[in-house]
Parts: C-alpha cells; sequence; structure tokens
C-alpha cells in the first residue's frame, strides 16, 4: 500500500510540474504527461512500481463507466435538434472513415483481424478539445466555428459507441472454432444483453434515487449503481460500456453526476498518460513501425475522406473546406481509457497497443494546434 501511495504522489507531482512545463514551451498538456511517464518509468529512471499499472486498469474500467453512463444525457431528441443533423452525420461519418481505413489497410497486410478492428476502433476517438481552445483565443464566431462546437459536444458520443459495438465483435471473433452463424448470434446475443443490463439498472436507479433528497447522496447512489453494473456485465461477458451507456440513457439525468466527471476526468486522465508511458518498454517501438505508420497516417486520410464524402452527399457547404476534416485529427483525453478497454480484448498484443495509442496521441498534440491554427486561418474563421 505504502509503495502504490508513493508511486501516486509521484505521478501526480511530475505530472503537474510537465504540465506547467508543457504549457510554458505552448505544448498541449497530453505532451508533458507524456514526457513525464517515459521520464519516471523503467526505460530511464524506473521510479514507479510495476503494479500500478493493475490498479490504474481496474479504476480506467470504473472511470470509463462514468463517461459512457454521463453521455446518456445527450440521447434525447430535443439535444439531437439543438445539435442539428449535419454536425451529427459529419461526427459518424468522419470517424467511421477512420476506423474503415484503418482497419482495411491492417488487414490488407494480413495483420491480425482482432487487432485491426481494435484499432480501426480506436481510431475514432477525436478530441476537438484543442482545436475549441483556438478558436476561444481568438474568439471565433462563424458557421464553421458552430459546426466544430457542435461535434465536440457528440463526437464522445460516436467514438464510444463504436468502440462499445467493435469490442464487442472482436471478443466474439477472438473466441477458437466459432463459425460466422454462431458468431453473428453472439455479439446480437451480447449487444442486447448488455442494453437489458443497463435499462434493467435504470430502473433500480431511479428508483433508489427517489428516497435520497441531497445531490451528494445521488451521486454516490449513482456511482454505486454503476460499479455495480459493470460487475454484473462482466460476470455474464457482456459490454460494460454499452450497458452503461443504455442505463444513462434511459435514466436521463446524468447531470448528477457530470459536476463530478468534469472535475475529477481531468486529473485521472493525467494519472493514465503517465503510467501509461512509465509502463512502456522504448524497446517495442521497433517492431511497430508498421502498424504505428499505418495507424497515425490512415486515421487522418480516413476522416478527411469521411468528411469529403458525407459534405457532397448531403451538399453541405463544408463540401467546399477541402481542409475542414484536419481539426478532427486529435486523439487526447478518452482515447487512454479506450486503450486500456482495447488490452484487456487482445492481452497478447497490449504493449504494442499502448506504445500506438501513446506515439500518435503524442505525434498528434505536438502537429495538430499548428495545423488547426493554419486550417481555421484559411478557412476564415480566425484573423
Amino acid at each position: 500500500m505504502d509503495i502504490i501511495l508513493t508511486d501516486l504522489a509521484i505521478v501526480l507531482l511530475a505530472g503537474i510540474i510537465f504540465e506547467k512545463v508543457a504549457t510554458k514551451l505552448k505544448l498541449p498538456n497530453i505532451v508533458g504527461y507524456i514526457m513525464a511517464g517515459l521520464l519516471l518509468g523503467s526505460s530511464i529512471l524506473n521510479i514507479t512500481s510495476p503494479t500500478i499499472i493493475k490498479d490504474v486498469v481496474t479504476l480506467s474500467n470504473i472511470l470509463l463507466g462514468f463517461i459512457a453512463f454521463s453521455i446518456g444525457d445527450k440521447f434525447n431528441k430535443n439535444y439531437f435538434k439543438q445539435i442539428g443533423a449535419i454536425p451529427i452525420v459529419i461526427t459518424i461519418f468522419q470517424a467511421w472513415g477512420a476506423m474503415l481505413f484503418v482497419t482495411t489497410i491492417l488487414l490488407l497486410f494480413k495483420i491480425n483481424l482482432v487487432v485491426a478492428l481494435m484499432l480501426g476502433a480506436l481510431a475514432t476517438a477525436t478530441s476537438v478539445k484543442s482545436t475549441v481552445l483556438i478558436l476561444q483565443q481568438y474568439n471565433s464566431k462563424g458557421y464553421i466555428t458552430e459546426v466544430i462546437l457542435k461535434i465536440g459536444a457528440i463526437d464522445d458520443v460516436v467514438c464510444l459507441i463504436s468502440v462499445g459495438i467493435i469490442s464487442t465483435i472482436a471478443q466474439s471473433i477472438s473466441v477458437e472454432n466459432n463459425s460466422v452463424g454462431l458468431m453473428v448470434v453472439q455479439v446480437v446475443q451480447q449487444i442486447i444483453g448488455s442494453l437489458i443490463i443497463g435499462i434493467l439498472f435504470s430502473y433500480g436507479l431511479k428508483y433508489f434515487i427517489m428516497w435520497i433528497t441531497n445531490k451528494i447522496g445521488q451521486v454516490l447512489i449513482i456511482m454505486a449503481i454503476i460499479m455495480i453494473s459493470i460487475t454484473v456485465t462482466d460476470i455474464f461477458g457482456f459490454s460494460s460500456l454499452l450497458s452503461c451507456i443504455a442505463m444513462g440513457a434511459m435514466y436521463n439525468k446524468t447531470h448528477h453526476i457530470n459536476f463530478v466527471t468534469e472535475k475529477t476526468i481531468p486529473l485521472f486522465y493525467m494519472l493514465f498518460f503517465i503510467v501509461s508511458a512509465a509502463e512502456l518498454n522504448l524497446d517495442v517501438l521497433s517492431s511497430i513501425r508498421f502498424v504505428g505508420f499505418v495507424y497515425i497516417v490512415f486515421r487522418v486520410v480516413g476522416k478527411i475522406l469521411g468528411t469529403r464524402f458525407i459534405t457532397k452527399i448531403i451538399n453541405s457547404p463544408l463540401r467546399l473546406e477541402k481542409n475542414f476534416a484536419l481539426t478532427f485529427v486529435p486523439q487526447e483525453e478518452v482515447i487512454i481509457i479506450l486503450a486500456f478497454l482495447a488490452e484487456n480484448i487482445i492481452p497478447e498484443y497490449a504493449m504494442q497497443t499502448r506504445a500506438i495509442i501513446l506515439c500518435s496521441t503524442f505525434i498528434y498534440s505536438m502537429i495538430s494546434p499548428t495545423v488547426t491554427e493554419c486550417v481555421l486561418k484559411k478557412l476564415g474563421e480566425i484573423n
């Protein structure tokens, strides 16, 4: 216990210091976290204990459940009306374009099907946070700015649902001697089972919440129910990600927990990035050169072509803005938690998966602010 607490203290202090350094250098915080992790890890100073990653993995499953539950508030007619059809379809197609291209290219080069599917699913992650910061810095106003802000409001919904479904398919494929017919049945069973569990727990949550009047008590009840639902879905072999999304959608009052996640999630993201980088063996980088290259390049290609395709189909004014999709390149924050989920499905490729995600996040974070600023200037959104 003392070792774990010491490691956590060191990690958090290093995170704060390197975050300040990154800010001074006008770099995203993510870059500072990864650098802090590499410095503390076995490849350089070897300060952190190897056991800390196990505790972080458990914590990541719980936090992902909270995030999945919190997006349930977005599943209502009024919210989707407020966002509008164009941002929604652009978000879907830029995410699925990335997934399609990454998965397809990897399969063409005989990469394991489950690995290709999981990396494709991870490629759907989009974070327009850095883009939004640039827009706020320049006090930008305009049609494209409005679309980007709306896409930022729903990108996590598309990503989590996509990863939840693809991870279910990948788990079914990984079972040996499965026929195609049996695999389809298992996938459908797992998706339906996950949704049913989420719906049932939402009714239980509504019942218990009736008896609690204070806000803190309601938050504690929600947290307890989420943890129990994750345990139950794991016992049945279903997707806790999909069940938590379903529970949040049915409950539809996730503002109770949103104020907690908004304050605590940045801290956990810092912890996850630093620990992941600390546990990374730099020797593994030589083994992921090709797959990493495919992920980094074709994720961007997929987003660009997916965006161009759908904007032409719906005849959006954005069809004329060929560089618009470059504002969707960053994949900060939730990607690291999803990487832990992927490692559970493909444990034999856990280190390689983590290396690809960390390297790609580092590269995207380094180049995206400059690229995004140039694109927004070219689009006339900022001066």
